[in-house]
């Protein structure tokens, strides 16, 4: 938002949430001018490209008792999990990673929001696995350790979207540009760690 407000001081940006569909629609309708997300497969009224991927992690309050010692799979299966979803879904690429395992984690709790989880997490004994992005605001945040998961996630590739219509719209190609920028600025800084 520093980056987008230093060069259009005028902008106001709305971030809303919502199922795969309602995004979609919103999209697809010019009520929402870009979506990013983990978009696959999608219709040629829409165009797509990459923003950045990211690996997963574990992240809990910072005095948790997994935390003291190497998080492993049995530890981490029966501990209690938060599940993060803006979308709404009840599982996530962890979960189909698990899956592939014939394992399933306990989902004690499931919250839309970031902020929200990270108040949750530092006042019980939950965990959430999420991207390693989102896991070092958390840590950045609030008290939190940040552990590797003890299975293999492949990572995600975050997408940005757009209706085809608005493709040479001044205004919303900026918005792209911008936000494309900004995710490679993240990467390559995160690569230089």
């Amino acid at each position: 938002m520093e980056e987008v407000r230093r060069e259009a001081p005028g902008i106001a940006l709305t971030v809303r949430s919502g199922s795969l569909q309602d995004i979609l629609n919103g999209v697809d309708q010019g009520r929402v001018d870009v979506a990013i997300g983990l978009f696959r497969g999608l219709s040629d009224r829409f165009i797509t490209c990459r923003l950045l991927s990211d690996e997963h992690a574990c992240v809990m309050r910072a005095d948790h008792p997994l935390g003291r010692a190497p998080l492993t799979l049995d530890r981490y299966l029966d501990a209690p999990h938060l599940l993060i979803s803006m979308s709404g879904g009840t599982t996530n690429a962890v979960d189909d990673a698990l899956a592939e395992q014939g394992l399933r984690r306990r989902i004690a709790m499931q919250m839309p929001h970031g902020l929200a989880a990270v108040v949750a997490l530092t006042r019980s004994d939950m965990i959430t696995s999420v991207t390693r992005g989102v896991a070092r605001v958390f840590a950045a945040t609030a008290p939190a350790v940040v552990m590797d998961l003890p299975f293999i996630v492949p990572a995600s590739t975050f997408r940005l979207v757009w209706n085809r219509r608005f493709q040479a719209d001044p205004a919303r190609m900026w918005l792209r540009q911008k936000l494309v920028a900004i995710a490679a600025a993240v990467e390559a800084a995160r690569d230089d760690r």
